[in-house]
């Protein structure tokens, strides 16, 4: 199978299955690491407020990924070209989900730091990753070896995004596992295979 018709199909399963999973639709609930004013508020309740946060911010990614442009596998260099807006894409979600991330107060659990921080190191090395391959893509070439690999090299990333676990870190807390079944947007995100 040519690299590039494999590459599409791992974005087509992907899209797919984020589309079945009802994510990337509007959220009624802040995103990009906002919460609530804490003041006065029960101290379950800022759990389940900044949960709320973490998994909107997380969610930036999702929504990105849910409306990423498709590849075109009819040539290599529209592969190639549809690969880097595609790339694009998952970066700009990947740089809301950070920055809402850092923008998200102190967890009024133990343990919510450093999921977050956990979150915000796996995030930044997927983000990375994710524009040294789309640099390769980008860079203009004639010779199929290195088209193939870049093909495959954005491919490994979206391969690797496909298999990201967004609820892990919370999971790994009792606390926050428990507030995240509160929380609207984080139901959303257990919902994503």
């Amino acid at each position: 199978m040519r690299p590039a018709t494999v590459l599409a199909a791992t974005v087509t399963g992907l899209c797919l299955s984020l589309t079945l999973a009802g994510c990337g639709q509007p959220s009624a609930v802040p995103t990009g690491g906002q919460q609530p004013e804490a003041a006065g508020v029960a101290p379950e309740n800022q759990a389940v407020s900044w949960v709320e946060g973490y998994c909107g911010s997380v969610s930036e990614l999702v929504r990105s990924l849910s409306t990423m442009p498709a590849i075109d596998p009819s040539t290599p260099q529209r592969a190639t070209r549809t690969s880097g807006a595609l790339l694009a894409a998952v970066i700009s979600g990947l740089d809301n989900t950070l920055a809402g991330l850092r923008g998200l107060g102190p967890s009024p659990l133990a343990g919510g730091d450093k999921v977050r921080s956990d979150a915000v190191a796996e995030f930044t090395g997927i983000r990375d990753s994710a524009a040294a391959a789309k640099k390769q893509v980008d860079e203009p070439s004639s010779d199929p070896a290195k088209i193939k690999q870049a093909l495959a090299g954005a491919g490994a990333q979206l391969d690797r995004i496909s298999k990201i676990k967004f609820l892990s870190g919370l999971d790994s807390v009792p606390e926050l596992s428990a507030a995240s079944r509160l929380a609207p947007t984080c139901g959303q995100l257990a919902e994503v295979p």
